[in-house]
């Protein structure tokens, strides 16, 4: 074993953790809130990392896509995952206030396959 590579094991390791604490926090947070679990919630982290890739990375030919600094794509990609989230909430959970349980479950599966198939 190579002991010069421990260090940053543990690096990788609590920086991994941090990421599945933010995800596994944002589900309990979302089904506090509401008692609903959202089954949409992986699939909108997964479109917020597409967004912050679009704005920051360029494609396998080269071409850059938006090509901004990583804090600045860190930045227009919550500004844009916000507005989704914002229009996704008004326009599709909202009006399922007061519905069976069963239909509200339904409603965030549903958006899932949509932004699945995006």
């Amino acid at each position: 074993m190579n002991w010069v590579l421990v260090p940053q094991a543990i690096v990788n390791g609590i920086l991994n953790g941090g990421v599945i604490g933010l995800i596994a926090l944002g589900i309990v947070l979302i089904y506090k809130s509401s008692e609903i679990f959202n089954f949409s919630q992986g699939h909108l982290l997964m479109l917020g990392a597409f967004i912050t890739w679009w704005f920051a990375g360029a494609n396998e030919t080269g071409d850059e896509l938006i090509n901004l600094p990583i804090g600045l794509a860190v930045i227009a990609a919550i500004l844009v995952a916000f507005l989704i989230g914002f229009l996704i909430e008004k326009f599709t959970l909202r009006p399922m206030t007061g519905q069976p349980l069963l239909s509200i479950i339904l409603m965030t599966l549903g958006l899932a396959q949509l932004i699945e198939a995006w």
